[in-house]
């Protein structure tokens, strides 16, 4: 399987993109942590560093800062606000060099202050989950939760 990954990375990473997000969201949390998904990390990393290409991977229900910072992952991103980790996690993020995100329902009104307010203090990649396009509106309502985490 290692190898197999190892091949298909070297093929996206030839293009050049970014940053490759692996889609971790239906894993395990607990065995993303353990040992053989960190061999499997460290040969995709290895892989993308070679092509100069950001490796993250969008983080299971149940992950936390410690699982992103076990992969060397250069971006995590957190599904909704809830499973976001505390302000002393995210900065641990930070010292490892890992870009932590978080990945909201474009209809989830209610995470936009707590995004918007995280985002600023920590420096978040904030993004709708793929297939939930946000309206202008939503885009509109986004900015005003940002402008207002601001305090301005």
């Amino acid at each position: 399987a290692k190898q197999a990954f190892s091949d298909a990375l070297e093929a996206i990473c030839e293009g050049r993109p970014a940053l490759l997000l692996m889609d971790e969201s239906g894993a395990d949390a607990a065995a993303l942590g353990e040992m053989p998904a960190r061999r499997i990390y460290n040969t995709l990393r290895n892989v993308a560093a070679y092509f100069d290409v950001t490796l993250g991977a969008l983080m299971p229900s149940g992950a936390d800062a410690e699982t992103a910072t076990r992969l060397k992952l250069g971006a995590a991103l957190f599904t909704g606000a809830d499973a976001l980790p505390d302000a002393d996690s995210l900065d641990e993020l930070a010292r490892e060099g890992t870009v932590p995100g978080l990945l909201l329902d474009a209809g989830d009104t209610e995470s936009w202050p707590f995004a918007a307010q995280r985002a600023r203090a920590h420096g978040l990649l904030v993004s709708t989950r793929p297939g939930g396009v946000p309206t202008i509106d939503m885009m509109h309502n986004f900015m005003r939760a940002a402008k207002d985490a601001r305090g301005m």
